[in-house]
């Protein structure tokens, strides 16, 4: 199975204007996700998906693969599908597709090749996603996005709220089989979607089944300048602890 790995890195952000150019230890914060997907033995091929000429630029500087991409998707996933095509058009075939967060900077490519993994061991499978230990801070926090999943790790609900028992803090990261990805992005957006702001309830309301890789990763989104600051100091110590 041929796995396309594709980083969304839209250059405008309410919160953190220009986030996948800002700095982290040195280098961006986009080609920090790079690095760590490099990692990932499961991807065949790595592309940065920007819609901004910036971005662009700095990461072909930095030695990343990048496409220019359309300014009007309004998903990750949306601007995967164009990448995926665009090499389909050039007879570049995937099975697989990661949709891998370009504000993770810390998500190892082990994790990555767990959730990849799903896929090539449940064949009926469309979907898999990450997650991690879900802490008393997250749990309380509706900034962040928590999931319940059965003992065999079978999603069964996401959300914002922590009134529902959710068991893990979800990390999103997804991989999709090609025929699926390329449907998703043709469904409408659901009422639970609209309601709780996450596409992957669209996945669950069209009765396809997302399985999650759960483990203990050092995982932190830079969303916000607070996150940005925490991600730099986290940088710093592990960049001192290797030394």
């Amino acid at each position: 199975m041929r796995v396309l790995g594709v980083i969304p890195a839209r250059f405008a952000s309410s919160r953190l204007p220009g986030k996948p150019l800002v700095d982290l230890g040195g280098e961006t914060l986009v080609m920090r996700v790079v690095q760590a997907a490099r990692s990932a033995l499961e991807i065949n091929r790595l592309v940065v998906a920007t819609d901004h000429e910036k971005v662009r630029a700095s990461v072909e500087a930095s030695g990343g693969e990048v496409l220019m991409t359309s300014p009007d998707h309004p998903s990750g996933s949306d601007r995967c599908a164009e990448v995926l095509q665009s090499f389909e058009a050039q007879g570049q075939l995937f099975d697989l597709v990661a949709n891998i967060q370009g504000d993770e900077p810390f998500l190892p490519g082990e994790a990555m090749d767990k959730a990849i993994q799903i896929l090539k061991e449940h064949p009926t499978c469309q979907v898999a996603t990450l997650a991690v230990p879900l802490t008393a801070g997250d749990r309380e926090d509706p900034h962040v996005v928590k999931l319940r999943a059965t003992p065999d790790g079978v999603a069964e609900a996401f959300g914002r709220e922590p009134d529902w028992e959710p068991t893990h803090t979800h990390v999103g990261f997804y991989v999709f089989r090609r025929d699926y990805l390329m449907r998703f992005v043709d469904l409408p957006q659901s009422e639970s979607e609209k309601r709780e702001r996450l596409e992957q309830l669209r996945i669950l309301d069209d009765g396809v089944e997302i399985r999650v890789a759960a483990g203990a990763w050092p995982v932190l989104g830079v969303d916000t300048p607070e996150d940005l600051e925490l991600a730099r100091k986290k940088y710093k110590n592990r960049f001192e602890a290797e030394v």
